[in-house]
């Protein structure tokens, strides 16, 4: 085996360790997020609601989030702030995005 295959191999291994979690209400951008990171072998969650954003977050426990702005009910502003004032989850980062 080559280095750069084993170095391919490693990279995958850590990847399917991390886990992201991806907010949007349209179903189309949630396939197409997951798809896109599940090729690089991440561990996806998709949620088209976030109103229960904290117990998703600490029950999942990702080391990424991404979150539509103009998501249903609470929106994505909102929960971004919830999860910024909870001690166990403002240290994830939060990718904000809007189609």
């Amino acid at each position: 085996m080559q280095i750069k295959e084993l170095e391919e191999i490693q990279h995958h291994q850590a990847n399917l360790e991390k886990r992201i979690i991806i907010y949007d209400d349209n179903i189309e951008i949630l396939t197409m997020c997951q798809m896109f990171f599940k090729k690089f072998h991440y561990q996806v969650k998709t949620l088209s609601r976030c109103e229960n954003v904290i117990n998703d977050v600490k029950s999942y426990k990702p080391d990424l989030i991404l979150m539509d702005l103009w998501i249903p009910e609470i929106g994505g502003e909102k929960a971004v702030e919830l999860l910024k004032k909870n001690s166990m989850t403002r240290y994830i980062p939060v990718l904000l995005f809007s189609a």
